[in-house]
Formats: structure tokens, C-alpha cells, sequence
């Protein structure tokens, strides 16, 4: 929108004043301001971009995008994680260093919203939590593995979907029992990390609950040999 006074007209969406029309014409930065103040392509709304589109038209579109392509854009944030771990730690940890009083202000106030809506929502919050758990069950498995690696110096790190592929690759089945995993299983490096195995894919399978604490960081075959198997 483009309000006009006695000595010039300005563009509410930035503020910068238009002062003769014949600068519309010739200047680039100014033909660039009016384009802004032209109605939205899809909405007619007087908030477009550089592309035409309004604010809200701009987040609906990036929201579809975002929602058709969620494997796309995880796999690339996790690549780029990796590839900048060390940098982005540090950057972050300047920024902290920056900014501790804001930075725990508003952790303050979002852990203090959290806790109310808590309080008068607690089936939600039940039924929420339950939810959380069960979805973002082998992330934590895998965030802790990668974790206690890192601790123990282990080459290697295990990739997203790992469970789902030993699930196939061992029939839903304990390599150490033979009996079905069911829902009650660990991730376990078959040569402990303790004894010099790798935090690679190729080190880990599925056990039983029972099995795994069974186990423990033995030598595989030390263990397997225990159990009346290898003999």
C-alpha cells in the first residue's frame, strides 16, 4: 500500500519514500520498492515479496514444502550436522556466551509456559508423553550409542532406520535365544565398545531385553560358548 502526502508518497511494507514519480521510472531501487507494494499474486493482499507472494501465502507455501519433503530435509540437516559438528558446538557456545541472560530469560518463560499448561492439561500432557516416547524411541537409542561411543573414542556412528533393517535382517528374532524381540529389545554392539569394537553398523543387532543384560560386554563368542552355542 502506498500512502501519499503533500511531498511524497511512502510504501508501508518498507517504509521508504517514493518522492517524484519520475524516479519510479528510471531508478532500479525505487521500480524496486513500488513492485513491493503491489497487491499479493494470490491473494491480492498489499504485503508482497520479491516474489509476489504475501507473508501468509509465503508460509502456507514453505509449510507444504516442508511436509512433502520431511525425509529430504532430515537427511540433509543430518549430513550437514555431521559435516559441521565442531563449528556449529562453537558457534553455538558463543552465542550462549553472548547472550546467557536473554538465553535464560526465555528459557525461564518457556519452561514456566510448559509447566501451567502442564498443570491444568494432565491427560494431554499423559498421553502426549506416551506418544513422544514411543516415536522418538530409536532416536534415543541411537543419540545414546553414538553418545557413549564418542566417550569411548569408537570409530563409527549408527545411521537412522538401523532397527528397522536388523528387524529384516534377523526375521524379528534374538540371534542369542531365537526367540521374537517383540517390543522388549536392546541395541547391542556385538563386540563391546570396552573390548575395541566399532560404533558402526555392522557391530550392532538386535537382543532380547534378558539376553543383552545377559551379555553385557563379554566377548561374543566368550558368551555365546556360555550359553551352549560355538562349542
Amino acid at each position: 500500500m502506498i500512502v501519499q502526502n503533500s511531498e511524497a508518497r511512502w510504501c508501508v511494507n518498507t517504509s521508504w519514500p517514493l518522492t517524484k514519480p519520475s524516479l519510479l521510472e528510471n531508478d532500479s531501487m525505487a521500480t524496486t520498492i513500488l513492485a513491493t507494494c503491489r497487491p499479493c499474486v494470490k491473494c491480492g493482499a498489499q504485503d508482497r515479496n520479491s516474489n509476489g507472494e504475501c507473508r501468509e501465502c509465503k508460509r502456507v507455501r514453505d509449510a507444504a514444502y516442508r511436509s512433502a519433503n520431511a525425509s529430504k530435509i532430515a537427511a540433509y540437516q543430518r549430513d550437514y550436522y555431521a559435516k559441521n559438528r565442531e563449528s556449529l558446538k562453537t558457534s553455538a557456545a558463543l552465542h550462549l556466551e553472548k547472550n546467557r541472560d536473554s538465553v535464560n530469560k526465555k528459557e525461564r518463560a518457556r519452561y514456566s509456559k510448559e509447566r501451567h499448561w502442564r498443570a491444568i492439561n494432565p491427560e494431554r500432557y499423559k498421553a502426549w508423553l506416551a506418544e513422544y516416547l514411543l516415536s522418538t524411541r530409536e532416536k534415543r537409542r541411537i543419540y545414546e550409542h553414538n553418545r557413549r561411543a564418542r566417550k569411548h573414542q569408537a570409530g563409527g556412528e549408527i545411521s537412522p532406520g538401523l532397527t528397522e533393517r536388523l528387524m529384516v535382517l534377523q526375521n524379528g528374532l534374538c540371534p542369542c535365544c531365537r526367540k521374537p524381540l517383540g517390543n522388549d529389545y536392546h541395541m547391542d554392539h556385538i563386540i563391546p565398545l570396552a573390548l575395541g569394537g566399532s560404533n558402526g553398523d555392522n557391530n550392532m543387532q538386535l537382543l532380547r531385553s534378558e539376553c543383552n543384560l545377559s551379555k553385557s560386554a563379554k566377548d561374543p563368542i566368550d558368551f555365546m560358548q556360555s550359553r551352549g552355542f560355538l562349542l
